[in-house]
């Protein structure tokens, strides 16, 4: 319900501005009352989109002056949700397309002068303005009644003008022309201000919305003046439409921000020289005007606001102008190509080369670099790395050029490799600017570009190792370097001033605020400061450190400075100081804070979410200082908990908050409290190692109650020392961190295992809790550290004992014992296992499956890992029960041996009736998730082990029909007869009503769609061909179904999501209520010009969407729908990594149904191009023929790829500022693009992907994304082509350059090795997923053999790859640049095997050996 009404409200306060504030306080009311069903949703497995919308609402209400309060009260109820939960683009759509003269005045007459009639100050201005473009369109009153109204009843056409203006008038909606009824023939008239402005008009002091107007009065003027000389040119008929607007552009700035860029555009192709020179004059200006503004601190509340936005505007401008150029010479060229040879043509297009040409000429002469330092004034730092790179780029293709320069007789006789290489040059350059590219990447939080810039700087000054200590959190190295710099800086110099901030800066993230005060008092007290007023930066650190002290005497005293800044933390300190001594001045203190905040969130709504993040912590603060005064005391724990549990994991973000509560908690006077929020301090601050901060704050958390010793409550003194042990541990101090634990543990054991009786059971205590932690602590503490197994158990035993509910306790334990089941990890070690060895490991078997099974009750945060193991075991274990206990030989007497094989029985018995018992204590989303291991097995030996697999699977099928006849309609498709048999068992055997009835569709639906895979088709030679199924008889049947249950199998209706809050719940929905069904299919259809001829097919839902899915033939699709389970996998791996959230890693995923062993349906990816077709337009007539790169390369001289590169140079990085032209959205789409890529190689290194052709690699064209397609060539295939892969994973020249300068160093290794570090650490679960094909093996592994078998069979082809997967997965295999691929080493770090991947990968060795179809040199 409260999501519906929030609907209406956001869009009611969009289409009545005059409301929106009161819509907005009825909207932070909800938001109040929902925060708890808010919360839920913001920490579910996918967060739900509507919160996005209404955030991002928010953010864009900001442009409204009188509607900023409220959005910050509202966005502070929200509080600072991590940006890696969300999905805002805050972007507008970028269109640089100029519109059509009627197209121009519909859009100016109804998004703009429409909404102006309701102002009384300008409606006589607006009502002119519509008036003036009705009459320039010819759309007069008589001709709109003469042909629209209802007595209108003439019979004759109107001419092709008169047609036009009722074509605009129509294409109003009913309401607006309502309204403009009467200016049809209106007699309205103006009264002119000729006023002429002095050139430039920008100045210092200028406000923006005056310089906007003004600009745009002025350019409206000169392009008039135009028009008026030559009423003939078609150029300049729109002049008349910009002239109505003359004077609306004064009560309205964003009618003027509309027209702005196309009046600068139609004045540059169509002015003078001198006019062009007065609009660079212009932009110069205030791209000049940026530095003045920084250097005059005492303006940059009221001025630098203002220069920011017209530097911002005049940015938007530029950009504008260039997508405008990019597009419109494409388009000329495109055409040029078609119609090369019409000169009518050639002649058309001449007109609009000169345009494109004169709007080149005026960018050029704007200076990229100008652009970089104006941006990184003003904090835009994506637009500054975008002109910075740009910069660099023409700067080394210059010297390129300059250095390879050679007679023209040397080159026509052969092919010399170029003295200067490209990338040399453009690390040379990289190195000279890294203090600026160190800035930028600072500003924009990017720490893996700065690890990387640091592996490419030649040398390091003084300022860039400031720089790099600080950007990686050593700010004891950091402080170091500052105080060095103090000692050769005169106390009275700039410099000096500037390394004095630097010390405090690394104090103040130190910790040490005490020191910070005494640096500060013994600056103001020396004797050159005497009677000098204290520097307002010294005070606002200053009031910092006081306020964290908890000093309120020197707060005080700091506050009422009268150099005090009114900056973020002296509005805190003030609102601090307020609620410390309860003074009536806190609301005010407030409302100023908050105020403060508005002018930083409204640039950042035009931007991104991320840029408004630190705006939104702040307004998180202000929020619980809010509710804290309002109850007047701090005991909202809970509250507390949870919207700390959004914001962004980091150190940074939530030291800010953590710090806040603490000190509202003493000023309440609650220290239990304020310790407990000390420790969370502490743990914040360990994870970020920042180990100093985490001492200070564990110290604080004992002193704060008064005490000289650990607390003596013992839930607090727990906390304590599990912190104090997990911060030794950390700092490399293991035994210490052992022995901490241990003493806690002996201390507390008996306070804490008293209640644990009967009654515990019911109830568990937060000291239970603790104390459980502890245990599971040191068993994996002392597992580390090599102890032996007697003394490990112990601790995960007591840890299952302290809390039976705790998911992650029987993990851990059930972990511990898989470890050492050496004989149950596959089929093939139990086969010559004594009997007495069988038995002792049969023993823990039973135990492990059970507190496996017990992980799996009790919560889902390891799901995946233990569902893998606990099928993994019970399938192998059932395999072999089979022969046992008869089967078995022994060691000892025969006696023995008996008595052995009856406990063997008994633990047979065990093992089915544990997993027995888990079909039914287990909802049926959780077997879900391991479907495609369960249907894998269908064909089990054990008959036993297979009646409860079929109850397991009807279960899920009777639960979930839709997604799991899916998945199992292959299968009844089979060539094996026994899969085939016992699928059509299982799928007949369920009771449920309309199970039957959807096998029946799917499986009629399946045979129809094999028969179009291989109906044979008579197609063209080259192109694809787009054929309908009504001309062919055997296609009929496909296209009569229709209306049927079936949902459509998209990726996203087939994947369960889970509960949020992390447990087991039987009662909840992994999917919609309600999914779209499969409505029809279209007659027509595609045939993809390929050697297996695929067949494009659309179905139409019963919502209507149309969703394209691709008909594959004569290609084992199980091998692409393992693989794409595997991404399913990582992905959640990634979502559940801080690291990974962070950077957002994930992989696109899409659905893949086998219909048999050799057909199935593959979703379409939509909106993508592929990197090969995207890299040949970018080209054009200058692409290098292939058989040309044919003749230059010689696989055994690497040179040679020099020479290639050399004629054609990369250029894809061209997309992605021709696609965004808006630097934040360039900057984001090229990290998504880095990211996918770096994840992808890394998934297709460990199953050895290859093929990775430019046609195999899509690029999403709304993200930047990159996503794998065709895995047909899986397992090293590539290794036995004729001409083997030589390579890991595709990381060719335009690959890489498209990552930016650094190439492969920061993001992409980062990324890398945080992604194989993740499938590490998940060997087993990633191996699990492929376990499958040992028993449904491919058909290239001797399917024929597998087919024939009356029973499950195990394939030794599977088993060897899966060995070889797990291997490369745990840095055991050598995949070095010579190609050996079966060299087993000493297990390699993450960070040596990334980087031997990425050495093998880019290695020129490699690149030149690829067969010439690979084209390695794109």
């Amino acid at each position: 319900m409260w999501r519906t009404t929030v609907g209406h409200l956001m869009q009611s306060a969009a289409d009545t501005p005059a409301l929106r504030a009161t819509l907005l306080a009825k909207l932070k009311q909800i938001l109040v009352q929902e925060r708890a069903e808010i919360t839920q949703m913001i920490l579910a497995e996918h967060i739900d989109s509507f919160l996005s919308d209404i955030i991002k609402f928010l953010l864009t209400c900001f442009k409204d002056l009188a509607s900023r309060q409220k959005c910050c009260e509202c966005l502070s109820e929200l509080g600072a949700i991590d940006p890696g939960r969300l999905d805002i683009n805050l972007l507008p759509d970028f269109n640089c397309e100029e519109p059509e003269k009627s197209a121009l005045v519909k859009r100016l007459t109804e998004d703009y002068l429409f909404k102006l009639l309701k102002k009384a100050v300008c409606q006589a201005q607006a009502g002119y303005a519509i008036q003036e473009l009705f009459h320039e369109c010819g759309c007069t009153g008589e001709l709109v009644t003469k042909h629209c109204s209802s007595q209108g009843c003439s019979r004759q056409q109107p001419d092709e003008r008169d047609r036009g203006a009722l074509a605009l008038w129509n294409s109003f909606r009913p309401d607006v022309r309502d309204s403009l009824n009467p200016y049809l023939s209106s007699k309205y008239s103006l009264r002119e201000k000729a006023t002429q402005p002095v050139l430039p008009i920008f100045k210092q002091k200028i406000e923006y919305r005056s310089w906007v107007v003004t600009w745009t009065a002025h350019l409206i003027g000169v392009f008039h003046t135009l028009y008026l000389g030559n009423q003939e040119n078609r150029k300049l008929a729109c002049s008349p439409i910009f002239y109505a607007c003359r004077q609306v552009i004064s009560y309205d700035i964003d009618t003027a921000l509309f027209i702005l860029p196309l009046l600068v555009l139609n004045v540059i192709r169509s002015g003078t020289t001198e006019m062009r020179n007065d609009i660079l004059a212009e932009i110069n200006a205030v791209l000049e005007g940026c530095k003045t503004f920084v250097d005059h601190p005492k303006h940059t509340v009221s001025i630098n606001d203002d220069g920011q936005l017209c530097t911002q505007e005049v940015f938007y401008v530029v950009a504008w102008l260039t997508k405008w150029a990019e597009t419109t010479g494409a388009q000329a060229s495109a055409r040029a190509r078609v119609k090369r040879t019409a000169t009518a043509a050639t002649r058309g297009s001449a007109p609009r080369d000169q345009d494109v040409a004169q709007v080149v000429g005026m960018l050029s002469q704007i200076q990229q670099l100008q652009i970089a330092k104006a941006s990184l004034n003003y904090k835009a730092y994506a637009r500054s790395l975008m002109h910075l790179e740009n910069h660099l780029r023409t700067l080394s293709k210059q010297q390129v050029e300059l250095q390879n320069q050679e007679p023209t007789k040397m080159r026509r006789r052969k092919h010399e490799v170029p003295k200067l290489l490209r990338d040399d040059c453009v690390k040379l350059l990289v190195s000279e600017n890294a203090e600026f590219l160190q800035k930028i990447f600072c500003g924009l939080d990017d720490p893996d570009s700065l690890s990387g810039l640091a592996r490419l700087r030649q040398k390091t000054s003084l300022c860039e190792q400031i720089l790099d200590h600080e950007s990686t959190g050593e700010w004891n190295e950091a402080l170091t370097c500052y105080e060095q710099a103090c000692q050769y800086c005169a106390s009275h110099s700039t410099d000096y001033k500037a390394y004095l901030q630097g010390r405090l800066k690394c104090l103040r993230n130190l910790g040490r605020w005490g020191t910070m005060l005494s640096l500060i008092t013994s600056e103001v007290s020396q004797p050159s400061a005497s009677g000098v007023a204290i520097p307002s930066e010294l005070v606002s650190y200053g009031v910092q450190a006081s306020w964290r002290l908890g000093d309120w005497a020197r707060l005080e005293s700091f506050l009422a400075a009268p150099t005090c800044p009114s900056d973020w933390e002296c509005s805190l300190g003030r609102c601090l100081l307020s609620l410390q001594s309860e003074s009536v001045d806190f609301t005010k203190n407030l409302a100023a804070a908050c105020g403060n905040l508005t002018a930083p969130l409204t640039a950042a709504s035009c931007e991104s979410y991320q840029r408004a993040y630190p705006s939104l912590v702040k307004l998180h603060i202000l929020q619980e200082l809010e509710q804290a005064q309002r109850y007047k005391n701090a005991s909202a724990a809970e509250v507390w908990r949870q919207r700390l549990a959004i914001t962004q994991p980091s150190f940074k973000i939530q030291e800010q908050i953590l710090n806040v509560r603490r000190l509202m908690c003493r000023i309440f006077r609650v220290p239990e409290e304020e310790a407990t929020h000390w420790l969370s301090i502490a743990k914040t601050a360990r994870c970020g190692g920042q180990f100093q901060i985490a001492y200070n704050a564990l110290q604080q958390a004992i002193y704060c109650n008064g005490l000289t010793a650990a607390p003596a409550n013992t839930q607090t003194a727990l906390k304590y020392r599990l912190e104090e042990a997990k911060l030794a541990w950390a700092e490399g101090r293991q035994i210490a961190g052992i022995t901490l634990l241990k003493k806690a543990m002996t201390s507390r054991f008996a306070e804490a295992t008293s209640s644990c009786d009967d009654s515990y059971k019911e109830t568990v205590t937060e000291v239970h809790e603790l104390m459980a932690k502890v245990c599971v602590t040191l068993g994996k503490w002392t597992q580390q550290t090599g102890n032996a197994y007697h003394s490990i158990m112990p601790f995960y035993i007591q840890a299952t004992i302290f809390n039976d509910k705790w998911e992650k306790g029987h993990f851990y334990l059930a972990k511990f014992m898989d470890s050492n089941l050496v004989y149950f990890r596959d089929t093939q070690s139990m086969m010559k296992v004594p009997v007495e060895q069988i038995e002792s490991q049969c023993s823990d078997l039973v135990k492990t499956l059970s507190e496996y099974g017990k992980a799996l009750t009790y919560g889902h945060c390891f799901l995946f890992y233990s569902l893998s193991r606990l099928l993994t075991f019970w399938f192998n274990f059932g395999y072999h029960a089979v022969s046992w206990p008869e089967g078995l030989h022994g060691e000892s007497s025969s006696k023995h041996v008996e008595k052995q094989k009856v406990r063997i029985a008994q633990h047979i018995s065990s093992v089915m009736q544990s997993i027995d018992s888990l079909t039914t204590t287990l909802p049926s989303y959780v077997w879900l998730c391991g479907l495609p291991q369960l249907i894998s097995r269908i064909c089990h030996r054990n008959a036993t082990v297979y009646n409860t697999l079929s109850v397991i699977l009807q279960k899920v099928l009777t639960d979930y029909p839709q997604q799991t006849i899916w998945q199992m309609i292959a299968l009844c498709q089979s060539q094996n007869a026994l899969r085939r048999q016992r699928a059509e068992e299982i799928l007949h055997g369920c009771d449920k009503r309309d199970v039957p009835k959807l096998y029946h569709e799917c499986s009629r639906l399946c045979k129809q769609l094999l028969t179009l895979c291989t109906l044979p088709l008579h197609c063209k030679a080259s192109g694809s061909q787009k054929m309908t199924m009504s001309s062919d008889p055997a296609l009929r049947p496909l296209l009569d179904m229709h209306d049927l249950s079936l949902i459509v199998p998209l990726q996203r209706y087939l994947t369960a999501s889970l509960p949020a809050s992390g447990k087991t719940d039987r009662s909840f929905s992994p999917f919609p209520s309600q999914l779209p069904t499969l409505k029809s299919i279209c007659d027509e259809f595609t045939v993809i010009r390929s050697l297996t001829k695929p067949r494009k097919v659309t179905l139409t839902t019963s919502l209507g969407a149309e969703c394209p899915f691709l008909c594959k033939p004569r290609d084992d699709l199980r091998r692409d729908a393992r693989l794409m389970e595997i991404a399913t996998v990582v992905n959640k791996l990634l979502k559940n990594d801080p690291d990974a959230r962070k950077r957002k890693l994930y992989l696109r995923t899409y659905a893949v149904i086998p219909l048999n062993e050799e057909c199935g349906l593959i979703e379409w990816v939509e909106h993508t191009n592929g990197l090969r077709p995207i890299v040949s337009q970018l080209l054009g007539d200058s692409a290098i023929q292939a058989s040309v790169v044919r003749s230059i390369l010689d696989p055994k001289n690497p040179d040679t790829f020099d020479i290639v590169l050399h004629k054609q140079p990369p250029i894809f990085y061209k997309w992605f500022l021709q696609t965004f032209p808006e630097p934040s959205a360039w900057f984001e789409a090229r990290q998504t693009f880095t990211h996918t890529v770096a994840v992808m190689s890394m998934l297709g290194y460990i199953v050895g992907l290859g093929d990775r052709h430019g046609e195999n690699i899509l690029i999403d064209l709304s993200t930047g994304a990159a996503v794998h397609v065709d895995f047909n060539c899986l397992f090293w295939k590539g290794e036995k082509f004729e001409l083997p892969e030589r390579v890991p994973y595709r990381l060719t020249p335009n690959i890489v350059d498209a990552f930016g300068l650094l190439r492969y160093e920061g993001v992409f290794r980062r990324v890398a090795e945080i992604t194989l570090g993740l499938m590490r650490v998940n060997t087993d679960t990633l191996v699990s997923v492929l376990e499958t094909l040992v028993y449904d093996p491919l058909v290239e592994w001797g399917r024929e053999q597998h087919d024939k078998s009356p029973s499950e069979t195990e394939n030794v082809d599977a088993v060897t790859t899966i060995r070889k997967i797990a291997s490369v997965l745990k840095g055991r295999l050598d995949k070095s640049a010579s190609g050996s691929q079966n060299c087993f080493t000493e297990q390699l770090s993450v960070e040596a095997q990334v980087n031997q991947t990425i050495e093998a990968a880019t290695a020129k060795e490699n690149l030149v050996q690829m067969y010439i179809g690979w084209m390695s040199w794109i």
